[in-house]
């Protein structure tokens, strides 16, 4: 499995991003999942993030997840420059978290990462309840 790049607003919704980042960061860990983490520093820095994640893997699948709220996809999705190749998955953790919510995610972060790394390792191009976003 390719390893996860994972941009993180710690910044997002009502106080518990930081929280749902750390429930997140041990799950991985607990499962021998790598990744690369980017925490968002100011307003617009997941465009440039998600841009420069594009551009640094130059082929295969682009295993993107979002740790934040509606702002932080909404920035995200701005900053990716090849959706023929990003896997995209949320963890929701922001105040409306109105994205995920009509995906049908759950907003229960082990879960969401259960569903999320299943569908890495078996290489789903199909949407997974929401959790993750193929082609």
């Amino acid at each position: 499995m390719n390893k996860i790049q994972i941009i993180v607003n710690n910044g997002a919704g009502t106080g518990s991003a930081v929280a749902v980042w750390k429930e997140t960061k041990e799950y991985l860990q607990e499962n021998g999942i790598s990744y690369n983490a980017y925490l968002t520093r100011y307003e617009k820095h997941a465009v440039k993030l998600a841009g420069q994640i594009c551009g640094k893997i130059p082929e295969g699948p682009i295993y993107l997840l979002v740790v934040g709220g509606d702002g932080t996809i909404n920035e995200v999705l701005n900053g990716i420059t090849d959706f023929d190749r990003v896997r995209l998955g949320v963890i929701p953790t922001g105040s409306g978290n109105d994205f995920a919510r009509n995906l049908g995610i759950l907003r229960n972060t082990r879960e969401d990462l259960r569903e999320i790394t299943a569908c890495i390792r078996n290489k789903t191009e199909k949407n997974c309840s929401g959790s993750i976003l193929g082609k």
